[in-house]
């Protein structure tokens, strides 16, 4: 195992990052993506439980927290999916729970078209998932978009099904289930084997805890993208739930080839055993994250500032960006950034900067310029969110 330092950071130049606007509606629940020239927001509640207030708004956020309406959804939702593939500059959301029930709609916003693909601009090109699901998950390498796992149509029936959207026959295909049967509130991600060319040579999809029929589980796979590729199985240190998952780039000064890890972080089950687990009564949050190689050896292991689920994480880069979620004590507001690529011998925890409001179930991504992790709405101690917080990395 690499011994990788890290180093929490300030976010930004003030210990507070100003709350950078506001929404025009309350919103929760809703996914977060980005094209190549702006960060999309989409869909969300106006209610706490995703049952009533479904909201059907794609908008941009740029630099100044200003909201722009882009579009509308097809079907509004909560509790939808999103991935963005750059190499076309699109970003699709998927899946959701709706005033007519779970839902199989995607739709695809593109701000160009590009690299083959027949994405439209505007949000009505009929693709959708392989069978009509809530709270599914998404995630994307440069060409593909994926979508695992989640809730069924019928409901509390938990989906293994896996799709892939590819950006350049604009189709969806059903990818081999996920191993264990069907899985909710678990967290995904990919890494790609990138060489000097930024071409791709090995594409993995990963997914790992979550929710399976037998309860918290400590599962990890990996799915490989070439003809017959089977999953790859590892393991978390403990079972947890509600975890957040991204994707961090080691790369060195002249090297032909950068190195991607899938990193897992903070979620809730019971207490795992290691040092930095905080429990109220049977609940148990955790501060782990643990970064797995295209080996799955297990690179790294670090802890966040506080244990917490509920949590979201952007991936710039060397760095992880890990916002909000929920603890022992409540909601938190707290972020931290996460330098892989930090030289320093140990670990060390500064002032972490903080959200202007305290939340979980955020929807964060990164800034078309990669130098600012935007998030938007949630759930706090005052009800549903409006907050815009923009933290620069």
């Amino acid at each position: 195992m690499l011994l990788v330092a890290v180093t929490f950071v300030h976010a930004a130049s003030t210990h507070h990052p100003l709350k950078a606007g506001a929404l025009a509606q309350a919103t929760t629940y809703l996914a977060a993506g980005h094209t190549n020239s702006t960060a999309v927001f989409a869909g969300g509640a106006s209610s706490a439980d995703c049952t009533s207030g479904f909201l059907g708004q794609v908008f941009s956020v740029n630099a100044m927290g200003k909201t722009n309406v882009i579009g509308e959804l097809k079907v509004p939702r909560c509790g939808l999916a999103s991935a963005s593939v750059s190499s076309v500059g699109a970003v699709l959301f998927a899946g959701g729970n709706s005033a007519h029930g779970y839902t199989d709609t995607v739709d695809c916003f593109q701000t160009a078209h590009g690299g083959g693909s027949k994405c439209e601009t505007k949000l009505r090109k009929p693709i959708r998932l392989s069978s009509a699901r809530s709270w599914v998950v998404g995630t994307s390498s440069s060409q593909k978009a994926f979508f695992t796992g989640g809730y069924s149509a019928k409901k509390f029936a938990k989906s293994a099904s896996v799709d892939a959207w590819d950006s350049v026959t604009n189709s969806m295909q059903a990818l081999a289930p996920l191993p264990t049967g069907g899985r909710m509130f678990h967290a995904t991600t990919v890494t790609e084997a990138l060489s000097v060319a930024d071409t791709a040579t090995e594409t993995l999809l990963w997914v790992g805890g979550g929710t399976d029929d037998n309860g918290v589980t400590n599962a990890v796979h990996a799915l490989g993208m070439g003809a017959g590729e089977k999953w790859r199985s590892y393991a978390l240190k403990a079972p947890r739930t509600r975890l957040a998952a991204a994707t961090v780039s080691l790369s060195a000064a002249n090297a032909t080839s950068s190195e991607q890890l899938a990193c897992f972080m903070g979620g809730e089950g019971a207490d795992g055993g290691e040092p930095g687990w905080t429990c109220q009564g049977s609940m148990c949050y955790s501060n782990l994250v643990e970064c797995f190689d295209s080996t799955g050896s297990l690179h790294a292991t670090m802890k966040l500032s506080e244990g917490r689920s509920r949590l979201s994480a952007v991936g710039v880069g060397c760095k992880l960006v890990v916002a909000g979620g929920k603890t022992t004590t409540g909601f938190s507001a707290t972020v931290d950034v996460l330098d892989l690529c930090s030289t320093t011998a140990t670990v060390t925890a500064g002032s972490n900067p903080v959200l202007a409001e305290a939340r979980a179930d955020v929807a964060a991504t990164v800034s078309a310029d990669g130098k600012r992790v935007i998030v938007v709405g949630g759930l706090g101690t005052n009800g549903v969110s409006d907050t815009i917080d923009e933290i620069d990395v």
